[in-house]
């Protein structure tokens, strides 16, 4: 028995809802691409009273089973949850300088051989030093004041 369908009552719910799906299935005028997009509506409310009774992980599963390609529709909540997405790292948790953690998008690029590193994003105005007199020329004492009057955080 696939994992999540271990007790008797589940297998059964799912067994039932998969028995009244074949009967509407099977209905001649769904056999065909044409009876299908003439019978749109009618098609469409079999399948939303059919998945109603699903969780969306436990449909995707079952449809899965069978052949279908299915994911589950995932709201941003449930992304940064999805056993699939922690497992390829595709959202980490970071510790931020501000102080906090979060969880942010991980690395775009994966390979076998090198794991990219993943920062937070930087203070505002982590920069500024530089920016201002580095890059910009500004004397350290105009920048100095320009600090201390709240201009440059």
């Amino acid at each position: 028995m696939k994992p999540g369908f271990g007790d008797q009552r589940n297998a059964g719910f799912v067994d039932r809802q998969h028995k009244s799906a074949v009967q509407w299935a099977r209905d001649e005028r769904f056999a065909h691409h044409a009876g299908r997009l003439v019978n749109l509506d009618e098609l469409d409310g079999q399948i939303a009273t059919w998945t109603a009774g699903f969780d969306h992980r436990e449909l995707a599963s079952l449809l899965q089973d069978h052949g279908v390609a299915a994911a589950p529709v995932l709201s941003v909540g449930n992304l940064l949850d999805d056993p699939q997405y922690r497992a390829r790292g595709t959202y980490v948790d970071v510790h931020h300088p501000a102080g906090f953690d979060e969880t942010i998008y991980g690395a775009y690029v994966k390979t076998s051989t090198a794991s990219a590193r993943v920062n937070p994003g930087p203070m505002i105005g982590c920069d500024n030093e530089h920016v201002f007199m580095d890059l910009l020329g500004m004397p350290r004492d105009r920048y100095d004041r320009l600090v201390a009057n709240q201009i440059i955080y």
